[in-house]
């Protein structure tokens, strides 16, 4: 082979190895870009279903207090219906009392009168 020849085969091989390490070193920031973008997407999931999670704990403790303040009212309004409900009995039983003492008495004004 020819001192010319050789050179050039040198080169050749030179540049071939260098293309084989620039092909390399591609591949390895591709591989390293891959794995950060995995990276990333991870940490967005998990952002994601942490901020998920912590709307379904709100959502479940804003309808327990409104399950509690819905049960609250109903008892106070039970609470009121009563106390009214033996208001009325109350003067019921009063008016009942009076009516019939009233009667009583016109009975009496009629005996006595009847009996004069």
């Amino acid at each position: 082979m020819s001192k010319e020849n050789l050179t050039h085969q040198m080169i050749d091989e030179k540049l071939e190895r260098a293309g084989e390490r620039k092909a390399q070193v591609i591949l390895s920031q591709i591989s390293q870009s891959q794995e950060e973008n995995d990276k990333v997407l991870i940490t967005q999931e998990r952002r994601t279903s942490i901020e998920r999670a912590q709307g379904e704990r709100t959502i479940k403790v804003i309808d327990k207090k409104l399950e509690q303040a819905q049960s609250n009212r109903t008892l106070q309004l039970t609470r009121i219906v009563d106390k009214a409900r033996r208001a009325n009995d109350r003067v019921l039983m009063i008016r009942e009392r009076k009516s019939s003492l009233e009667k009583a008495q016109e009975e009496k004004i009629h005996e006595v009168l009847t009996q004069k």
